[in-house]
């Protein structure tokens, strides 16, 4: 008939449609908090807001498939660079998040099947034993190395210091030199205790 027009879905194409089964997927969400301001929160302080734009961001991943949601992120070990996974609720990190570097979605996967990849991506690091530097390699990159073997790049920005080189790429004297120190730390520790004692 000219002049009238047909509707897009009738009635049976809308309960068809209800009715299909979704493709799954998770999304991911880079996250980062301010360092200093997450040190200071429980003494009552914060940074001034100029200060915020130029203080360091830790950065950390979210999987959520609306089921399952995980946090993987990176941490100081004294004196290496740690990396875990955590159901979301008990990870530090849970819900500090105070900006979203990425928002993306991992189609055809489960949360624990991306946080998986994760996984293996901490145990590489922690079997890697990579000295932990504030401004090297640090828990943001590992964050860089996760995300570029998941997402094809490393995501962060200049307030997530450390995302732009892989983990263990400081020369071999820095990380000689950390040994030594801790070495030596830990031997003043044990002079320290001794005195102590009557």
């Amino acid at each position: 008939m000219a002049g009238k027009t047909q509707p897009l879905m009738g009635a049976a194409d809308h309960i068809n449609l209800v009715k299909a089964p979704k493709k799954s997927g998770t999304k991911v969400n880079v996250q980062s908090y301010d360092v200093i301001s997450s040190k200071l929160e429980p003494f009552g302080y914060e940074l001034q807001p100029w200060a915020m734009r130029i203080s360091p961001d830790h950065m950390y991943i979210k999987y959520d498939d609306g089921k399952d949601e995980y946090i993987f992120r990176g941490r100081p070990k004294w004196p290496l660079l740690n990396a875990r996974v955590d159901p979301s609720p008990q990870s530090p990190d849970y819900r500090k998040g105070e900006r979203v570097l990425y928002s993306g979605e991992l189609a055809g996967q489960t949360a624990q099947q991306a946080a998986g990849v994760a996984r293996s991506e901490a145990k590489r690091l922690n079997d890697g034993q990579h000295v932990y530097l504030g401004l090297g390699s640090n828990s943001n990159t590992a964050v860089g190395d996760v995300t570029e073997r998941q997402l094809g790049r490393r995501i962060g920005d200049r307030q997530t210091p450390g995302v732009s080189r892989r983990a263990g790429a400081e020369p071999a004297q820095i990380v000689d030199a950390l040994f030594i120190y801790d070495d030596m730390f830990d031997r003043a520790k044990t002079l320290l205790r001794r005195r102590s004692r009557p």
